[in-house]
């Protein structure tokens, strides 16, 4: 059996409490600025992509578009 040091297992409990707290907050905040911007008119699931797209590395979102276009171009191709 391991030897549990009550004090050391407190503060490790007590943090992720806090962590989980500011957690809940920050995605109270997330909602109140998405409500925000659909009242103001924009789409929330463009915000979100854009969002998305912004974290993305250049070099990613770069292969991601072309490939986007490449299936499009190949779709538009079949239709025709």
């Amino acid at each position: 059996m391991i030897e549990v040091s009550g004090k050391k297992l407190k503060q490790y409990i007590e943090e992720l409490e806090q962590l989980e707290e500011r957690r809940i907050q920050v995605v109270e905040e997330t909602k109140e600025v998405l409500a925000d911007a659909k009242g103001e008119g924009f789409d929330i699931k463009i915000i979100k992509k854009v969002l998305q797209i912004r974290r993305m590395k250049p070099e990613k979102f770069s292969e991601q578009e072309a490939l986007l276009q490449t299936y499009i171009d190949a779709l538009l191709e079949e239709t025709s």
